[in-house]
């Protein structure tokens, strides 16, 4: 949001500052003070898309490119309602999102990692070789 100077783009990217009637938002809206910014319905809508296509995929060596090409495959037409930068706000917006999964999804699957090989070191403790 910071570095899109587009009026129009910044419409597509920001919904309401205070408070959001979607159900998924019913615990932000307990606890805000105000100071955050709700994504927009389009937004929304089309990071649920990129992230029912990132689980897909989360477990493969290409994650990243399987993930966007699952995500076009399904989405043929996106109405984006800014054209002159409608591929650099999506390509953005997606590659982050895609990213930042793969960060989370990473960290997730190490914690496992580490705690059964944890387990698995004190089984050997107790078994004489």
């Amino acid at each position: 949001v910071n570095k899109v100077k587009c009026n129009n783009c910044l419409t597509v990217l920001t919904g309401k500052k205070s408070y959001s009637s979607k159900p998924e938002a019913t615990l932000l809206n307990l606890k805000t003070r105000g100071g955050l910014t709700h994504p927009n319905d389009f937004l929304f809508r089309l990071l649920i898309t990129v992230e029912k296509s990132f689980v897909k995929y989360c477990g493969n060596n290409d994650v990243f490119l399987m993930t966007i090409d699952d995500f076009f495959s399904n989405n043929q037409s996106i109405n984006f309602p800014c054209v002159e930068h409608k591929k650099d706000v999506l390509t953005q917006i997606i590659s982050n999102f895609i990213i930042m999964r793969m960060q989370q999804y990473s960290l997730i699957t190490n914690k496992n990692t580490n705690k059964l090989n944890a387990k698995k070191k004190k089984l050997a403790k107790l078994v004489n070789t």
